[in-house]
């Protein structure tokens, strides 16, 4: 399957109706009770839209850790890691996406990182958008990444280009995959 194919059917997937509450509070749970999230001193992670997994609790279990939080903002063709506190205003960025008001860069590569996808293999290959803001700044980065989804956005096999790059792990409501 095409990635364009690929993306059309976890679209009419996530169109299904399913508790997607329920499912993002699971995610939640899993995602904050993984070593990498109790370890990690500062987290890279995505303001949800309403097809995502939601990500306020795990962004609310981070400040309440004391954990740095940066969210991306683009600018251009890049995506960058901007920090985000509980007093932060967001405003509309580009493709609907919330980003902070005040966007101060962050200096250091947070040590976590939360990704959002259209889509998911077993072997821990995901499926973006299909602008490849997240393959650019995850290249060569060393940071834990971790993928957000919905169980429903599973598929066979995700085409791999040589720019993508893979997961150390995929949080669903039902698991975690290694």
């Amino acid at each position: 399957m095409e990635k364009y194919e690929i993306r059309n059917l976890i679209r009419s997937r996530l169109g299904l109706s399913f508790d997607g509450k329920t499912a993002s509070e699971r995610i939640t749970e899993y995602a904050t009770t993984e070593t990498a999230f109790s370890d990690a001193r500062s987290i890279f992670i995505f303001l949800s839209t309403p097809s995502e997994p939601d990500t306020r609790g795990i962004i609310a279990a981070a400040l309440k850790a004391g954990k740095k939080v940066f969210v991306p903002v683009v600018r251009g063709d890049e995506m960058f890691a901007a920090e985000y506190t509980s007093d932060s205003d967001t405003v509309q960025g580009p493709f609907g996406i919330k980003e902070p008001l005040n966007v101060k860069i962050a200096d250091a590569v947070p040590e976590l990182t939360f990704v959002p996808l259209v889509a998911f293999d077993a072997d821990k290959n995901r499926l973006g958008h299909g602008k490849g803001y997240y393959d650019k700044y995850l290249a060569g980065k060393s940071t834990r990444k971790i993928a957000l989804a919905f169980a429903k956005q599973f598929v066979e096999r995700i085409p791999v280009s040589v720019h993508d790059v893979a997961m150390d792990e995929i949080v669903t409501e039902e698991g975690v995959i290694r």
